[in-house]
């Protein structure tokens, strides 16, 4: 699709859509200084820290899990279905091992700083 502009464009003899008159500039996010600059600007730095996605705790997480298994823990009560009650069991033990993982990894974490604090 080529923009050929507006009718009185046109008739002024204007050419919108001429190589010259297209601004390609791409978009980016990337705030620069001058060409060649050495440093990427604080500002720049500051956006970034602030738009970064955040790991999510270690606290939420844990609470997410469990109210998972609370969540499929009533389902399996409120069931008579032998095959349902397999899946729930199955979705269970995902559950109860990603909670594990969870600690594990928290723990991991918590001696990491440990060592940090250490050195």
């Amino acid at each position: 699709e080529v923009y050929v502009g507006t009718p009185e464009e046109r008739a002024a003899g204007l050419r919108p859509d001429h190589k010259s008159n297209r601004n390609l500039h791409l978009g980016t996010n990337v705030l620069t200084g001058e060409a060649g600059a050495g440093k990427v600007p604080s500002e720049y730095l500051e956006l970034q820290r602030a738009l970064a996605v955040r790991p999510e705790s270690f606290s939420s997480r844990r609470q997410r899990i469990l109210t998972n298994i609370t969540t499929i823990r009533e389902n399996m009560n409120n069931t008579d279905d032998k095959d349902d009650t397999s899946k729930y069991e199955a979705t269970l033990r995902v559950q109860i091992n990603n909670l594990q993982k969870l600690n594990a990894e928290e723990e991991e974490d918590i001696a990491n700083i440990g060592s940090e604090m250490h050195a």
